[in-house]
């Protein structure tokens, strides 16, 4: 159900307890059930609304970076990858014109997504793995 160091976070966790390392780079914004609801939640085969976002998911995140802030370790969360965190059938729901690009719903998830995590401590943003990943999203939102 979970994206990054999220899908197995109590091995995650475990290893983290026993290592020296106090930092963990993720990617939250993953396609998939964590960040957003399905259309039709009765059907597993419905695509995700990017405009609903999916409560029980974030409620999970948060629960992890608790337990990250426990041990003393920070999370470093990264929010954009490729295109997404939009679902790859929809394509960059941007579109595809660096001119008229709508930034709509990069907004709308950034918005909601610091809003949930921004009271934690031992969090770290980053906008992009890499700067090209942000690719259109990242030009439009400079113009």
């Amino acid at each position: 159900m979970s994206d990054g160091m999220f899908i197995n976070a109590s091995f995650t966790l475990k290893t983290l307890e026993k290592s020296p390392f106090n930092k963990v780079r993720t990617l939250i914004g993953v396609v998939n059930q964590t960040v957003y609801q399905q259309v039709d939640p009765t059907n597993a085969s419905s695509p995700l609304d990017p405009t609903r976002f999916n409560p029980k998911g974030f409620r999970h995140i948060e629960s992890v970076l608790d337990q990250m802030a426990a041990i003393g370790v920070h999370a470093e969360l990264i929010l954009f990858m490729n295109g997404f965190p939009f679902p790859q059938a929809q394509g960059c729901l941007g579109g595809d014109d660096l001119a008229n690009y709508n930034t709509t719903l990069d907004e709308l998830y950034i918005k909601y997504t610091v809003a949930r995590l921004a009271s934690f401590r031992n969090v770290w943003w980053s906008m992009a793995v890499r700067a090209l990943a942000c690719g259109l999203r990242a030009r439009a939102c400079t113009r």
